[in-house]
């Protein structure tokens, strides 16, 4: 169990869905949540989910993985700490394969958040300046429930093309925005992108000079990070270019 001082927690709790969609409207965006869940592979079904194993840990590695003939379930707890506030809960994802007509391998994902709490703490409106402190505790999803964002799919996906060898396009956590078929209507990616490293792939199909742009790719990120939060650093200058284009 990871235990993280978190400057918002709040992302790594289900988003609220905003304004009350028709019928039509519900129907239809399910039907591309389940579009982005579900992909078909060249592959067989053994290596396939030993790659989806890889995928998903190379976002969150403390998953723990419960194997079936089909598949595997991931499960972790988390815990999230702010400076007056605290919240703690769990993820599942659920994998399962099975062989196609044409000897390719399909496969569908889904993932759902577990029961937790949030908890703050609450003054208590005496002179002394004391407080007390409030804990609401929230339900569990359902596994019928699964998450509808088709955002946080694709981006599980993405992994999974790019240790296959078959995007040289490795989209990491914090830039998700930037992908059109990265949807953000109903949930942010937290099932993958909130507690863990957000690692490349080691084992992924690339040429190497590939893998060392994501390498130096990594190294600039962190720089920018350090230069945000630090208004005496150096400017760095420009990002890597992608040997590919």
């Amino acid at each position: 169990m990871k235990r993280l001082i978190l400057v918002v927690f709040l992302t790594v709790l289900t988003a609220c869905a905003g304004k009350q969609l028709t019928r039509q409207e519900q129907l239809a965006w399910l039907e591309k949540v389940d579009e982005a869940r579900t992909r078909v592979y060249d592959i067989d079904a053994e290596t396939l989910i030993n790659i989806a194993e890889q995928a998903l840990l190379s976002f969150e590695d403390d998953y723990v993985l419960s194997h079936t003939p089909d598949g595997f379930v991931a499960h972790r707890h988390w815990v999230a700490y702010m400076i007056i506030a605290a919240a703690a809960g769990e993820d599942y994802w659920y994998v399962n394969t099975k062989k196609t007509e044409d000897n390719r391998t399909w496969i569908q994902v889904k993932t759902h958040p577990g029961g937790g709490f949030s908890a703050s703490a609450a003054p208590t409106g005496g002179t002394g300046g004391g407080g007390s402190a409030v804990t609401v505790p929230y339900q569990g999803a359902l596994e019928s429930s699964y998450t509808q964002s088709p955002g946080l799919y694709n981006l599980f996906f993405n992994r999974i093309d790019f240790i296959l060898g078959l995007t040289k396009d490795l989209i990491f956590c914090g830039d998700v925005e930037k992908y059109s078929n990265m949807d953000y209507r109903y949930n942010t990616t937290a099932a993958l992108c909130s507690m863990g490293d957000d690692k490349i792939p080691t084992n992924a199909k690339q040429p190497a000079e590939v893998m060392e742009y994501y390498k130096k790719l990594r190294i600039y990120k962190a720089m920018m990070r350090t230069t945000r939060q630090n208004t005496q650093a150096v400017l760095i200058g420009e990002p890597p270019a992608k040997p590919w284009e």
